[in-house]
C-alpha cells in the first residue's frame, strides 16, 4: 500500500510538500496582488484575505510571505486580544510613518479556522473603527477558488516524478511476496508506506512512523517546518524595528 499525499493545505505529517499545495498558494498570490493593487488604488485600506487550508497555517504563512502581507492569523498560534492589541499598533504606527499623500494598501492573511470568535468580519470591523481616518478596511474570501484551476508546473512535475515511484514500489514489493512461500506468504511492515519530500531527497516512511508524527485531532503534523517563516514575514514589513 502507497500513500502519495496530495491536498492543498499540506498538512500530512513528515513530507514537505504534497500535491495540490503548489497550485493553491499560486491562486492565493495571484488573488492577493490584484486585491493589493485594488487597496492601494485611491485610499489607505487594510485588506483582510480569508484562505482556506483546515486546520494548517502552511498556504496562509507562504501566501503571506510571497505576497508582502503585514499580519497573518493561523490555527497553530491562534487569535487572542493581546495579538490584536499588538497588530493594531502595528498598523498605525506603520501608516503614520508613510509618506503623506501616498495611498498604501496593506494585506492581512487569515485562515478559515485561524479562531471562532475573531472571524474575519470581526477582524474587518476592528481594523476599520481602529483605523479611523488613518486607514479603512475591506474584506475579501477567496474560499474555493484555491482549489481549482490549472495544476502548476511544478506540481505537475511532482506528480509524475512520484506516481512513478509509487508504481515502482509497488512492483518492488509485489514480487517480494511472490517470492515467499505460498501457505506463509505474507506483507512486511514497509510495505504500506507512505512517500515523502524531505529537503532535497524523497524518503519512503512506515505509515506506522507517519502515525506517531501526527496530530489527529487538528489533521497535521505535530510539527511544521514553515513555522518560522513567520519571522521573515514580520521582518519584511519591517515590524522588529517598530517593537
Amino acid at each position: 500500500m502507497v500513500h502519495l499525499p496530495a491536498t492543498i493545505s499540506n498538512n500530512v505529517p513528515i513530507t514537505e510538500f504534497s500535491l495540490g499545495s503548489d497550485t493553491s498558494l499560486n491562486a492565493l498570490v495571484d488573488a492577493c496582488d490584484a486585491i493589493k493593487q485594488s487597496a492601494s488604488a485611491s485610499r489607505n485600506r487594510v485588506f483582510v484575505v480569508e484562505t482556506q487550508g483546515g486546520k494548517c497555517g502552511y498556504i496562509a504563512t507562504m501566501g503571506a510571505l510571497a505576497t508582502g502581507a503585514s499580519l497573518v492569523y493561523v490555527p497553530e498560534t491562534g487569535i487572542t486580544l493581546d495579538i490584536l492589541r499588538r497588530d493594531v499598533k502595528f498598523l498605525k504606527t506603520r501608516y503614520n510613518l508613510d509618506e503623506k499623500g501616498k495611498s498604501e494598501g496593506r494585506l492581512v492573511i487569515r485562515n478559515e479556522v485561524a479562531s471562532s470568535v475573531y472571524t474575519t468580519e470581526v477582524l474587518t470591523n476592528m481594523f476599520k473603527e481602529e483605523g479611523a481616518s488613518l486607514f479603512d478596511a475591506r474584506s475579501a474570501s477567496l474560499g474555493h477558488t484555491l482549489q481549482g484551476g490549472v495544476p502548476s508546473p511544478m506540481d505537475r512535475a511532482r506528480a509524475v516524478r512520484l506516481s512513478l515511484k509509487c508504481m515502482s514500489f509497488i512492483e518492488r514489493h509485489h514480487a517480494l511476496l511472490q517470492a515467499q512461500p505460498t501457505r506463509t506468504r505474507q506483507a512486511s511492515a514497509e510495505s504500506a508506506a507512505v512517500i515523502t519530500i524531505q529537503s532535497s531527497s524523497i524518503k519512503w516512511v512506515p505509515v506506522q512512523e507517519m502515525v506517531k508524527h501526527a496530530d489527529m485531532k487538528n489533521r497535521r503534523g505535530k510539527e511544521s517546518w514553515w513555522q518560522d517563516v513567520t519571522e521573515i514575514v514580520e521582518a519584511l514589513v519591517g515590524r522588529p524595528a517598530l517593537k
